[in-house]
Parts: C-alpha cells; structure tokens; sequence
C-alpha cells in the first residue's frame, strides 16, 4: 500500500508540472515576439482578446490606423486579420515527446496570397522546419504540387514549369484535424496559359502525426482558385 501511494503522488506530481508548463492560446498570444506583429503593443494584443461571447469576432484599430481582427480563438486555435493584406494563423500541434509546439502561419495577400510556416515551443523558442514536411522543408513542396496530364507532353509540361517559377504557396491550417492545406499560386499567368495552369497544378492537404506534417488528400484546382490571376 506504500508503494502504490508514493506511485500515486508522483503521477499527481507528475501531472501538475504538465498542467503548469502547458500554455493557453492567450498566453500564446501575449508572449508573442514583438516583432511579427509591429502594429499591435502588448495593450492592444490584449483588447483583441477581449471577445464578447455574443459574437463571433474582436476588431480594435491598430497602430498603423488600421483594424485588426481576430476571428477565431479555441483552446488550441487562433486566426487573425492583420490588416487587409495580411493574416496570422496560431494553431497548437501535439507531439510524442514534449509539449504542443506552435505553428505559425504569416500570410500576405498582394496580388497572389504567399504564406510563410514557422515552427516554435510553447516559449517561442524557433524550431528547425526543414524536414517537418514529409521529411522536407516547404518550398521543396513545390514539386508536390505539380502533375502532367497524360494528354500533355513532357516538353510543354516542362516548358509550363519553367513559366510558373517562381510558384508563391498558401497555407491554410484546420483546426478541426491538425491538417494545413497547400495552394500554388504562379506569380504571373497570362490569360493563354490559365488553361494549363489548371491542368497541370495541385491542391494537396497534410495531416500532422505528432512529428511532422504527411499528404493525405489530393485536390485538383478549382476556376475559383484563378480569381485574381491576370
């Protein structure tokens, strides 16, 4: 009965340091260097939490005169609008070992969205994310997002992938299953090429396993996803 009682304070032991090291998204936010958000003091970062639960989202006025908004926040979870052109996604993944680690994501919409992935511990400190997709870093993704119809032939495909390069990649992040979704967007496109351009790029979602992000699902692109291309 000793044995299993001393057994018994140190899991309690155990669990109280987890609970006491593990962050909230608040507090996420709030220790956030101050540099990837220059137009938000640590006054403002702390109005915008201050959401309402009859609504869905907090908009202040930033230092630039402009507004932010934060539009979503769960335990794990946070989306903001920076600005009109740029969004900042905070999403708490789990892992095997340690503490959730956070994946950020800076994106900036000009005339096509680009996003930025950064990884970081729950004290902001950076991690290495060259091999957390499939082994890989992001922009070696490009390759991911390529595909020759069976109808084109290597020469026009390979003639398409010179004109497309530089690719600018969007990511989007799910809260629901720790999944972030790649979009390519060519940096220029005339109205000729739009058709092969279709054809020949991909929508791919990656689920996270506790160490990295894996594929999971292929999408084609949409007529919707052209919008913006001139």
């Amino acid at each position: 009965m000793r044995i299993l009682f001393i057994a018994f304070l140190l899991l309690c032991s155990t669990l109280s340091h987890i609970a006491a090291d593990a962050k909230s998204m608040q507090e996420i936010w709030m220790n956030m260097p101050q540099h990837f958000t220059p137009y938000l003091n640590q006054d403002l970062r702390s109005k915008l939490l201050l959401k309402p639960d009859s609504v869905s989202h907090n908009s202040i006025n930033n230092l630039l005169g402009g507004t932010t908004t934060l539009d979503s926040l769960t335990t794990h979870y946070m989306h903001i609008q920076l600005s009109k052109a740029a969004t900042l996604s905070l999403l708490l993944l789990p892992t095997a070992n340690s503490d959730s680690i956070i994946c950020m994501v800076q994106t900036y919409k000009g005339d096509q969205p680009e996003s930025t992935v950064s990884f970081f511990t729950q004290e902001w400190q950076e991690i290495d994310n060259q091999q957390l997709w499939e082994g890989k870093s992001l922009q070696d993704m490009q390759h991911e997002l390529l595909v020759k119809p069976e109808e084109m032939s290597e020469a026009r495909f390979k003639q398409l992938v010179t004109i497309f390069a530089p690719m600018l990649i969007e990511v989007t992040l799910s809260p629901n299953d720790n999944t972030a979704t790649l979009s390519p967007h060519p940096m220029f496109v005339t109205q000729e090429d739009k058709k092969d351009f279709h054809a020949i790029f991909l929508q791919r979602k990656f689920k996270w396993d506790g160490k990295m992000f894996k594929k999971v699902i292929i999408n084609h692109f949409t007529n919707k996803s052209l919008g913006s291309t001139k």
